[in-house]
């Protein structure tokens, strides 16, 4: 089922991904992912790295960006999703194309949405593999309003609200995983994000598009950092489960824990190992049990 939208959006053109005119295309608005680093809430770029970014993708000349950890947040997108799905109770439809707003130059790709029996889109998911290990537990419990700066997870706060002002879905999901635990997080529409959001892409693709390609200064920057510390980002707590998955997530925390418990046991082994080699390349028990160690050859 193609998913149908509450707002006036339309599906952004379909080129190739990662084709000059699939980046043009995208260089024409604002992603959700983008919206935080106008807004100075990014580690990932600035304003002014924004507008570069993209008059170069305009003139043909994309910056192709990837990495280590792109590339395995996206093999992990699909169990993220899945545990998401299991976790809200409802099927998630992935993938979902490019849509944008045509009231503001702002444009968004959720990696899923949720669908009512109609077909609308009525939530949103972003999923997310967290390597950095960022403090989750202190969001969920506590929300997003007390968070500064160049904080991810704040930026992800953005960019979720940047979903939900596009799609018009009622509720966005934050589902982090970072291999030790996954974090599934409520986020509502906020309407006073909506208007900094509107003015962050506006101010963005305006200098994008300066008949003299003129830059933005730093003090253009700040005046959109400051505008978006005028947001108190407020979020609902955990989605509270019963049952089979309430079950399943105890289960999952109590082996983590265990998991954990016995790594430290295994890391104190190797060291005690470690120190006898220094004496002996093999050692034995009267078990029958080996350990061999060389020095690593250069």
């Amino acid at each position: 089922m193609t998913p149908r939208y509450l707002t006036n959006c339309v599906p952004v053109a379909s080129y190739p991904k990662d084709s000059p005119e699939w980046h043009a295309t995208r260089a024409e608005t604002v992603g959700a992912s983008e919206v935080g680093m106008t807004l100075g809430a990014s580690t990932y770029g600035g304003l002014l790295g924004l507008v570069l970014d993209k008059r170069d993708a305009l003139s043909g000349n994309p910056r192709i960006w990837d990495s280590e950890a792109m590339s395995l947040g996206r093999l992990a997108e699909e169990f993220v999703l899945a545990q998401a799905s299991v976790m809200i109770g409802a099927f998630i439809v992935s993938p979902v194309d490019p849509v944008r707003d045509l009231s503001a130059p702002v444009s968004a790709t959720p990696d899923g949405v949720i669908l009512d029996e109609a077909g609308v889109v009525v939530a949103t998911v972003e999923a997310k593999l967290d390597r950095a290990r960022l403090d989750w537990e202190d969001v969920a419990t506590n929300g997003f309003a007390h968070l500064e700066g160049k904080d991810a997870r704040l930026s992800y706060w953005w960019q979720v609200q940047t979903q939900l002002f596009v799609t018009g879905a009622e509720r966005g999901y934050l589902a982090v995983w970072t291999v030790y635990a996954f974090y599934l997080i409520e986020i509502l529409p906020d309407v006073e994000a909506f208007e900094v959001i509107v003015t962050a892409a506006t101010t963005a693709i305006a200098w994008v598009n300066h008949p003299d390609l003129l830059l933005p200064a730093a003090t253009d920057a700040d005046a959109l950092s400051t505008l978006a510390r005028t947001i108190n980002p407020a979020t609902e707590g955990p989605l509270e489960v019963e049952g089979e998955v309430a079950d399943a997530i105890e289960t999952y925390a109590r082996i983590n824990a265990e998991i954990k418990a016995l790594e430290e046991r295994q890391d104190e082994a190797k060291r005690v190992i470690l120190e006898a080699h220094r004496s002996a390349s093999k050692l034995a028990t009267a078990a029958g049990f080996k350990s061999s160690f060389s020095d690593a050859s250069e």
